[in-house]
């Protein structure tokens, strides 16, 4: 979504796209998660997005970002976990509760979160 946002439909198979599609480290995309699930952004934030706040689509989408990513990584990492066909089920419908929530955003702010998903931020 954020490759074609930024490159454009007719372009989304170039090698801009795929660059863009490449270029989201997760650990980042969690920070920035992290960084605007909350009712009021930090100062930090306020001054990137130019905004005090972000939507409650947004917030829902960086909460359960944030949890999926948690547990795709007891999954791959932990060889303790068993995974449940339950868990997997509940997994998929967190998926397409995130996606909804995403397409719910408004195209300016999800333009702005989208960018600052990608970007790593200098101090």
């Amino acid at each position: 979504m954020a490759a074609v946002r930024f490159v454009g439909a007719p372009h989304s198979h170039t090698a801009a796209c795929a660059l863009i599609d490449r270029g989201f480290v997760h650990g980042r995309m969690k920070d920035g998660c992290r960084s605007i699930d909350r009712p009021i952004l930090g100062q930090r934030q306020q001054t990137l997005l130019r905004r005090r706040s972000v939507s409650p689509e947004a917030r829902v989408f960086a909460t359960v970002f944030m949890s999926l990513q948690d547990l795709r990584h007891k999954a791959d990492y932990d060889p303790q976990v068993v995974v449940q066909r339950s868990d997997a089920v509940d997994a998929c419908d967190k998926s397409e509760v995130a996606a909804q929530a995403l397409a719910a955003i408004e195209p300016v702010e999800l333009a702005d979160i989208l960018a600052l998903l990608l970007v790593e931020l200098r101090a």
